[in-house]
């Protein structure tokens, strides 16, 4: 329960910055991409880890 939670908050976070940093981050879409991609592979270790 504290993981999901825990998860959704970080997303919120996560959404934040990229609205407020939106400039900065389509000039370095490598970096926000690489950075997605790191996101997404410790969600998908944190759900087989809460299951």
């Amino acid at each position: 329960m504290w993981v999901k939670s825990n998860e959704s908050a970080f997303l919120k976070v996560f959404v934040f910055l990229l609205n407020v940093c939106g400039g900065a981050f389509t000039e370095t879409y490598g970096v926000y991409e690489a950075a997605s991609n790191g996101v997404r592979r410790i969600l998908a270790l944190v759900n087989l880890c809460s299951q």
